[in-house]
């Protein structure tokens, strides 16, 4: 993946905020790989903490912004 235009390097990990939110972020998993670590109000958890092992290979997982009023 290559780093976004206007990304700042800080303490050794790139941040970045883009211009519009994406509707959706999909991130694949498997075991071959680190896995993925979700942050908010201070506290990170991986998916398997939160979705549980891996049922297969490759599994795909989509992610979606709560939409401003909280519904």
């Amino acid at each position: 993946m290559e780093v976004p235009e206007g990304a700042v390097l800080r303490n050794g990990w790139w941040h970045y905020q883009p211009a519009q939110r994406p509707e959706k972020v999909m991130l694949t998993r498997s075991s071959y790989v680190k896995d993925y670590e979700l942050c908010w109000g201070n506290r990170c958890r991986s998916l398997t903490d939160i979705l549980g092992p891996l049922p297969k290979e490759g599994v795909t997982v989509e992610l979606f912004a709560c939409p401003p009023d909280g519904r």
